[in-house]
């Protein structure tokens, strides 16, 4: 922890300064959550609906989610739960190969390792991009076809 070595003998300080920095990350967290609920499905409006601009899309995203964010959060922490085992093979090239440039003989068998590093790390996240990508649009568009259904019923005919 950065807060020890600027204060070390203080432990009182250390772990309130600690505690605070962990209360600030979670509600910043969860601020990120709440907003990205709400705009996560803003620029579906602008695709499907005639005559919508980017700032009536906003609005259009935040009166669709309105009352509804915790089960749009829970649906994309699922949706990122899934995601995760891909973002994670998209970094093995990284984990095998950066204990090998720790024993590197020379600056050039250095330089030559980052060489095949960078751009095959390049390439597995790209890779991984492309799997995830049509996955999040599938579960914006059935988040987005619900709230329009849920709204406003969608061109549903009710009988008399």
């Amino acid at each position: 922890m950065i807060v020890s070595t600027v204060f070390p003998d203080n432990v009182t300080l250390v772990a309130i300064l600690n505690i605070l920095g962990l209360v600030i990350n979670v509600v910043s967290l969860f601020i990120f959550i709440w907003v990205y609920s709400h705009f996560c499905i803003a620029e579906l409006p602008l695709a499907v609906e005639p005559g919508m601009s980017s700032t009536s899309c906003l609005d259009r995203s935040w009166q669709l989610t309105k009352g509804l964010v915790i089960q749009i959060t829970g649906v994309i922490t699922v949706a990122f739960l899934i995601t995760i085992p891909l973002g994670v093979l998209a970094f093995i090239p990284i984990v095998l190969i950066i204990p090998s440039l720790f024993m590197a003989p020379s600056p050039e068998a250095l330089i030559s390792s980052l060489g095949v590093l960078i751009p095959l790390t390049f390439i597995m996240i790209i890779l991984a991009g492309l799997l995830v990508m049509p996955f999040w649009q599938i579960i914006k568009a059935v988040i987005y076809y619900d709230l329009r259904n849920r709204r406003e019923g969608m061109g549903l005919q009710l009988r008399h």
